[in-house]
């Protein structure tokens, strides 16, 4: 199996609801954002990024990519926490009627899951689990890829009998293989 990158999760801007901004403090520079907040309760979401949003009331487009069903999908992240490993994504699917049908919880640096069946959108969280500050890079989500067979095709020989040969091969009738 080979991974092909999806796309590139980057934290760019505060929305509405997307980010924790309660006694924090937020630093965007062109490497990455640094978050802070020493009283930041245990799991609560730092940022969230959605794969479906409502343009016309909010003016925002879509943060991640569409994910196909029963398709498997890795998630590599580049994020430093303070304490080290105190902070863990979570990853909720929904269905067409905005309700969550599964959710992932994913607390290693790079991590694998399966997009559920009836899946027609999701949002991925960054959650603390008693960080005081995180240093946010990026997060890349690849796909998983079946190896394609590569077929070698073999051209066609065409073959002529004496009388078959039109006029015009003439010329390059001792190329020819004929029956």
């Amino acid at each position: 199996m080979t991974k092909c990158l999806l796309a590139v999760i980057r934290w760019r801007e505060v929305y509405s609801g997307s980010a924790y901004l309660y006694g924090s403090s937020l630093d965007f520079s062109d490497e990455a954002v640094l978050f802070q907040n020493p009283r930041l309760a245990s799991g609560k979401p730092i940022v969230s990024f959605l794969s479906r949003t409502n343009y016309q009331g909010n003016r925002r487009s879509p943060d991640l990519p569409v994910l196909t069903p029963n398709q498997t999908y890795f998630l590599e992240r580049d994020i430093l926490a303070e304490p080290a490993g105190r902070l863990f994504v979570q990853i909720d699917f929904f269905n067409r009627q905005n309700e969550k049908i599964s959710f992932e919880v994913l607390r290693q640096g790079v991590e694998q899951f399966t997009c559920p069946a009836d899946t027609f959108s999701y949002k991925i969280s960054i959650l603390s689990a008693g960080c005081t500050q995180i240093r946010f890079k990026e997060m890349r989500l690849y796909q998983e890829e079946e190896p394609v067979e590569m077929k070698r095709e073999i051209p066609l020989q065409k073959c002529y009998t004496e009388k078959q040969l039109p006029e015009e091969l003439q010329f390059v009738k001792p190329l020819i293989q004929l029956i």
